[in-house]
């Protein structure tokens, strides 16, 4: 039986298997005995091992760290690395985020492009390898990772622990393969916010997850009736002029100030609008009282044009992988700590410490104080090393055209473990559909990539 006959036989149960994995909800939550990233991310990871058993092959689940599939044998092992874990669901969804529904074609849920719809494809693309019993030098293992949404935690602990491969891929892009990644910070600032007689803040909030543009931010305050009245009807007028909206509501004592974004990867903050940006110069521009608290001035002023650090002073790029992005992902106040977490991938040629140095130095005097809470190194292979060029003609010899190699700002598997690089096995190119809502992906097209997969796994294991 041919490739394309065993995808036709194997095409009902592909889908149901994914539909499945889509309705858990694989958030990251909090750690429980035997479930390090929550119940969920359990789940699902358990489905994937569960899979690959009943596929015939060898499965094995290190303390729900993290999950592989094996097939073959030999010295040498290739590994394609996945992840199913997602982000939150967000707003704003024309079907269940994780109702795995149908519609022309389309497969619509959180994670289906990113990651799960991918990763269990390469299960599948593994299991026509087995089932066409070819000749191969290297053992094939397909890597279940747990939290590559939160942290990389779980694959950390691989590359610790584990058999590193002497050549993989990722398929958790939309398009081509990626030579370059850039580097990542998470950088925290917070300052103090005093006590106003007439107006004061309560409360401040945004964002899911730092790594996705937030679609919606609110301030509490409480202050005098006749103050909040007035402040009240003037932002009325003013939030019709942001670029989503907004609102204000009266709660007793207290006025609800809400800003509205739309959500997109951190890494294409110029897909998106951010709440938290929007709030801020809301707030600014539109004061209660006259020399109102300055935090708000102060942090419009670091994060108007905050998509590519402009007003931060970090702008910046290079030839390699392009300019500097920056999201403001996540807000919160607490104790009189006003904290906003910035999402910042900088290009490959340029020191995470050196973005560090002008972040403190623009804040310098502000009363602002900056923590660096996450930095991750950037990636870069030469374009003609030999596993791009092995990547290349697979999808070339399975499509019929050659793939774009670039540089992209998010970061994937390829940063955690030497030899792998990102590779998307579609051959046309998916839409930016990660982190945001209405995310789906085409049946015929997950369909495709199985057979490019297929072919890419054979060239590296041969």
């Amino acid at each position: 039986m041919g490739h394309d006959a065993l995808l036709q036989k194997y095409r009902p149960h592909i889908i149901s298997n994914l539909q499945e994995m889509i309705r858990i909800r694989s958030v990251e939550m909090p750690s429980l005995e035997g479930k390090p990233f929550g119940e969920g991310v359990h789940q699902a990871l358990a489905l994937a091992l569960e899979t690959a058993s009943g596929l015939g092959f060898r499965a094995v689940n290190r303390d729900g760290m993290i999950g592989w599939a094996e097939y073959g044998s030999g010295k040498e092992m290739i590994a394609v690395l996945g992840h199913l874990d997602v982000v939150p669901e967000g707003k704003g969804w024309s079907y269940p985020p994780f109702g795995a529904e149908i519609h022309e074609g389309k497969l619509y849920g959180r994670g289906t492009t990113d990651d799960k719809g991918p990763t269990l494809a390469a299960l599948w693309a593994l299991k026509i390898i087995a089932d066409e019993d070819h000749r191969l030098s290297k053992r094939i293992r397909i890597i279940f990772g747990t939290n590559e949404e939160s942290g990389f935690r779980g694959i950390k602990w691989y590359a610790a622990n584990e058999e590193k491969p002497v050549a993989g891929f990722t398929p958790d892009i939309h398009e081509g393969i990626v030579h370059a990644e850039k580097g990542g910070l998470h950088i925290e600032l917070e300052q103090n916010v005093g006590e106003e007689e007439t107006v004061t803040l309560i409360g401040f909030s945004s964002g899911q997850a730092v790594n996705i543009v937030p679609d919606n931010a609110e301030a509490f305050f409480r202050g005098e009736g006749n103050v909040l009245d007035t402040w009240g009807k003037t932002l009325e007028t003013a939030v019709r002029s942001l670029p989503c909206g907004g609102e204000t509501v009266r709660e007793g004592e207290t006025l609800v100030v809400r800003t509205f974004g739309k959500a997109a990867h951190a890494s294409l903050p110029e897909k998106g609008e951010n709440a938290i940006a929007s709030l801020c110069s809301l707030i600014a521009e539109n004061p209660p009282i006259e020399n109102f608290t300055p935090v708000f001035r102060i942090l419009s002023d670091l994060l108007k044009d905050s998509r590519f650090g402009t007003d931060l002073g970090i702008a910046m790029s290079d030839e390699v992988s392009g300019v500097l992005t920056c999201n403001p992902g996540l807000a919160s106040f607490s104790e009189g700590i006003l904290k906003v977490t910035l999402d910042i991938r900088h290009p490959v040629t340029i020191k995470g410490d050196i973005v560090i140095e002008k972040i403190k130095k623009k804040i310098s005097g502000t009363g602002i104080r900056s923590t660096v809470t996450s930095r991750v190194d950037p990636l870069h292979v030469p374009k003609d090393s030999p596993l791009i060029r092995e990547l290349g003609e697979a999808f070339f010899e399975t499509t019929g055209r050659w793939p774009e190699i670039m540089a992209i700002g998010g970061g994937t598997y390829a940063k955690a473990l030497p030899n792998v690089v990102a590779f998307a096995p579609f051959p046309n190119a998916l839409p930016e559909l990660a982190h945001q809502a209405d995310e789906y992906i085409g049946i015929d097209e997950l369909m495709a990539s199985i057979l490019v997969m297929k072919n890419a796994m054979l060239r590296l294991a041969r």
